[in-house]
């Protein structure tokens, strides 16, 4: 960035806006384009009427200092609406009107009016170049159509020196059509041109913003789409995990925890609370079908020494065939085991074996045994 580049964005900074985002809309980059060409604006005109001045002071129309000076503070009144209030449109009409107004002073004070002061005419397009840049295409139009209509007016009304009443005696439409013509020319033409150039900027911020939504679609759909594969995928892996933990429940008597337990490293967030439900319901499942499982053993095992009862083999010498059954049955039969082994060795002291019975439920009372339904030290459970 030059330094010219750097002198005009700190002016902007102070008196407008700085530069539009990219990711502005057309109506916020048009709004700040106005602004920042407003202040420019108003800055030459306010340096051009300073430098007036020292002409100002030798013509022999003393009004146009009082009006070079009256128009000092209206660019500073407008450089402040354009900043704080953001109204451009308001600020640029006003320095347009105060302008004309000024410039129409000017002429009306030179009495009487001579040929010179016919230059004075041309200064009108001035303002019809400060209405198109500081309001519209239309509000140039409407002053260039003001200017006519005062500068014919002016013309015809105004007192003039006898040189300049005798041209106008002569050739009064050849005098007149000049400041006239440049007045409806420069506002017809300018103005054309300005609103071709606007439609075709909209077309083209239209054409961008168009391209900018399907940019931003084309992104959005393929975001969905890797979403979408990677939360498939992800369902995917937790059906084969729920299927390989279910086969190990039914395969294996014990599963520990982690292994009845889905892993949810590398899911999609969204997957995560079905993975935590499934990881219920498995717990849920191990310890249920360990339930199951020992109630089967159970079953068995009852099964088993009923069998040996019903034929006679439950006696002292089969004391051998007891096997451990990993269910509520295996202290029962540890207490009759070691009942027997006492009993076996009592008979063959004494060769007494009347008590066997008897011995065996102290055995096991005096073991604790969960599964013993009579308690000798619990007076609501003990047998009268």
């Amino acid at each position: 960035m030059s330094a010219w580049d750097k002198l005009l964005e700190q002016w902007y900074r102070l008196a407008a806006v700085p530069a539009s985002p990219a990711t502005a809309t057309f109506a916020e980059r048009e709004l700040a384009q106005k602004m920042r060409s407003l202040s420019l604006a108003v800055l030459t005109i306010w340096i051009i009427f300073i430098l007036f001045i020292p002409g100002a002071l030798v013509l022999p129309n003393s009004k146009v200092l009082y009006a070079d000076f009256g128009m000092m503070p209206i660019c500073l009144i407008a450089l402040f609406i354009n900043k704080k209030f953001h109204k451009p449109v308001v600020a640029g009409a006003m320095v347009t009107i105060c302008f004309e107004l000024a410039l129409a002073a000017v002429c009306l004070s030179t009495w009487p009016f001579d040929e010179p002061s016919l230059q004075q005419y041309e200064l009108f397009v001035l303002g019809e170049i400060m209405a198109l840049t500081l309001v519209s295409p239309n509000g140039m139009r409407l002053v260039g159509f003001v200017n006519a209509i005062f500068i014919s007016a002016d013309l015809i009304l105004q007192p003039h020196t006898a040189i300049l009443n005798h041209d106008l005696q002569v050739q009064f439409a050849a005098i007149l059509m000049r400041p006239v013509s440049l007045q409806i020319m420069v506002a017809v033409v300018v103005s054309s041109y300005s609103d071709k150039l606007i439609r075709t900027t909209k077309r083209a911020d239209r054409a961008q913003m168009v391209a900018a939504l399907e940019h931003h679609k084309v992104e959005a759909t393929t975001t969905e789409n890797k979403n979408l594969i990677l939360i498939t995928e992800g369902i995917e892996q937790i059906s084969i995990q729920y299927v390989h933990i279910l086969n190990n429940i039914k395969q294996r008597s014990r599963i520990t925890h982690s292994e009845a337990k889905i892993n949810d490293v590398g899911l999609p967030s969204v997957l995560k609370p079905i993975s935590n439900g499934y990881n219920l319901l498995l717990a849920r499942l191990r310890s249920a079908n360990e339930q199951v499982q020992e109630a089967e053993r159970l079953q068995q095992a009852i099964s088993y020494y009923t069998d040996l009862v019903q034929s006679g083999h439950f006696t002292p010498e089969t004391q051998g065939t007891l096997r451990p059954t990993k269910t509520a049955l295996d202290p029962l039969l540890a207490a009759w085991r070691n009942q027997n082994r006492i009993q076996a060795n009592g008979a063959r002291s004494s060769g007494d074996t009347s008590t066997q019975g008897h011995n065996v439920i102290n055995v096991m009372r005096k073991s604790n045994n969960p599964y013993d339904p009579y308690d000798p030290y619990d007076p609501y459970t003990s047998r009268p």
